[in-house]
């Protein structure tokens, strides 16, 4: 018997092969030790981390406004990647 692709399932699968590559530009951004500093206005997205394990991604259309609004604490790492 032939297996049946769910719907949902091909539809995640064609969501995480448009992600990877984002995904791989966002793991080689800069990272920064603080969420303040030269950071664009432009829609884009950001990445927290402690150490090596990642905490929180998230999408904003003013990356400068979003990171100003975040406290970080000693060993917190940010990553962020512009649209523009």
């Amino acid at each position: 018997r032939g297996m049946t692709v769910v719907p949902a399932f091909q539809a995640a699968d064609k969501l995480w092969s448009e992600m990877r590559p984002l995904l791989a530009r966002l793991l080689t951004a800069p990272r920064s030790p603080y969420a303040g500093g030269n950071v664009s206005a432009a829609p884009g997205i950001y990445l927290f981390s402690v150490g090596q394990r990642y905490r929180y991604v998230g999408q904003t259309r003013n990356l400068r406004a979003r990171l100003g609004n975040t406290r970080t604490q000693p060993g917190h790492i940010t990553r962020r990647l512009s649209r523009s």
